[in-house]
């Protein structure tokens, strides 16, 4: 909690008086912490059951997304009940849940991402609103997730992976600079740009003391060229939505004003709040701001949202929705400067082979065949070392094998990357061993309905495994058993086992657990997987 004496006449204080906010409801909510809130993953089969655990611990659906998959927690961050403390902290670790500040998951939702989808997500790190973006297009079409540090990039793969995901893809460029994609480009772009952070306050307490008026100034040239590359690799007919954690209308309205001078094909669109947003208390943007530098007088500008803290309990944002009305056949990075049939083709360029590639059609065959897999159409595959991958067709259909232009004046074969960094393909799904291939834990949610080789053992005998135990091999009374195997019962779908002379676990102690409690018992809760 923040002493507000201490923060009254401090100079963000001061732009909050200047945007007309009611001081004694902005202290009283800024200077305390953000209540706890979260989003379900509703493409796990056990989503239900999870809604129940929640609704248990007394979360409240959040009434403007959709089908009910957010809900605000009764207590502060940071303050779980011991009662609920290991459920609720097992419940994000296997990915059955995602915490999120609340006004974060507006952007998505606004952008209202369709199955089938290509999606490019610009500034992704730490992968909240990528994940939300995957879960909305129930794990189809493409989201390509990308970042300029290969340190958030970390987080991003271990999110992915939490949660179970195939469709994204995480490639690492510096925004401004993302390249060319095949025709006719994406058909929406997130802009969830950095910015100086002024409405995370409650959050990150420095932000009180840290922030000055030049902070935004500071990160305006940034921002703009992030979002002018991401318009140009736009397609025609495509969405896109930009949006700030900060209240500065210099990196807010300014910058959205600045990008529809330059770009006549751009409309903002005005969001039927109610009808997108249902229950949301939302103002409209500020269509004038002037400073010494800037001076801006644009009544479309309204139709940006700004979403105040004290008005729904949550922090600062800034969005706006954006779509391109062009009537060109392909996006603007991508638009040839003179006909196709002239210009230059390449060879196609060397593989890099610290990159995923496709697998090849033997070794597809052969997972497939050892774990009775029989429809591999499903996905992609990629290998990467001993690692399997699986990703969505769209992944290996457009990315891979689509030819693309360069600089909008030569061309490229498809069969490769290039000129995209793509260092992830969908989710690692297999590794190779001395025992054939291995599942990894982080793709059997996805794999569960696909594979046929699994061993259907009794209640009593999977009760021991998910209490801890290890029982020894002949109790299965199976001959001529795998070394990796997955169990099921009648009450649990699936339970991956290492076979040696004793049976073993292959998930996380926060996945048994969690298993355990859906089969009726008590488990141990003192352990936790890192994270």
């Amino acid at each position: 909690m923040v002493d507000v004496d201490e923060v009254r006449d401090l100079p963000i204080s001061g732009l909050a008086k200047q945007l007309d906010h009611d001081m004694e409801e902005w202290f009283l909510h800024t200077t305390k912490e953000l209540p706890e809130t979260l989003r379900i993953n509703s493409l796990r089969a056990d989503r239900d059951w999870t809604r129940e655990q929640v609704e248990v611990m007394g979360a409240k659906a959040l009434s403007w997304y959709p089908d009910g998959w957010a809900y605000t927690m009764p207590w502060l961050r940071g303050e779980t009940p011991d009662e609920f403390r290991d459920l609720y902290i097992k419940l994000h670790e296997t990915g059955r849940t995602t915490r999120q500040e609340s006004a974060s998951m507006l952007p998505v939702i606004a952008l209202a991402p369709q199955k089938e989808e290509k999606i490019l997500d610009m500034c992704a790190s730490p992968g909240s609103k990528s994940t939300q973006l995957s879960e909305m297009m129930e794990d189809t079409g493409l989201v390509v997730a990308n970042d300029v540090s290969s340190g958030r990039l970390n987080t991003l793969v271990t999110n992915r992976g939490r949660v179970s995901i195939a469709n994204m893809m995480l490639t690492r460029h510096d925004g401004r600079h993302f390249p060319a994609v095949p025709d006719p480009g994406f058909d929406a772009v997130l802009v969830d740009a950095p910015c100086s952070g002024s409405g995370t306050l409650r959050k990150n307490k420095h932000v009180w003391w840290d922030w000055k008026e030049s902070s935004g100034l500071s990160l305006r040239r940034l921002q703009l060229d992030i979002l002018r590359r991401a318009c140009a690799l736009l397609k025609p007919d495509g969405r896109l939505v930009y949006s700030t954690c900060s209240f500065d209308p210099i990196e807010n309205e300014g910058i959205i004003n600045q990008i529809l001078e330059e770009n006549q094909d751009l409309e903002l669109q005005k969001i039927d709040v109610e009808s997108v947003f249902p229950g949301l208390k939302s103002r409209q943007g500020l269509s004038n701001w002037k400073t010494e530098k800037f001076n801006w007088n644009n009544d479309l500008l309204k139709r940006c949202i700004r979403i105040a803290p004290e008005d729904n309990d949550s922090s600062g944002f800034f969005l706006a929705l954006l779509h391109l009305n062009s009537t060109e056949k392909t996006a603007k990075a991508m638009a040839p400067k003179f006909p196709i049939s002239e210009m230059k083709v390449h060879d196609q360029p060397r593989q890099d082979a610290r990159l995923p590639s496709p697998c090849s059609p033997e070794l597809i065959d052969e997972v497939c065949k050892q774990w009775d897999i029989q429809e591999s159409e499903k996905w992609s595959w990629w290998q990467r070392g001993k690692k399997i991958a699986i990703s969505t067709p769209m992944a290996r259909q457009w990315l891979w094998d689509s030819p693309r232009t360069l600089k909008r004046r030569s061309r490229l074969p498809g069969g490769h990357w290039h000129p995209i960094n793509a260092i992830h393909a969908g989710t690692t799904a297999f590794q190779s061993g001395k025992s054939g291939m291995r599942p990894r834990s982080e793709a059997v949610p996805l794999l569960i309905n696909q594979i046929h080789s699994k061993t259907k053992i009794e209640k009593p005998l999977m009760h021991r495994l998910l209490m801890g135990e290890e029982p020894l091999i002949e109790e299965l009374e199976i001959p001529e058993m795998k070394n990796y195997t997955i169990l099921y019962s009648e009450e649990t779908d699936y339970l991956p086992i290492w076979a040696g002379q004793r049976l073993s676990l292959m998930v996380g102690d926060s996945e048994r657990y969690i298993l355990a409690l859906q089969a009726g018992l008590q488990p141990d809760s003192s352990s936790s997987d890192k994270t």
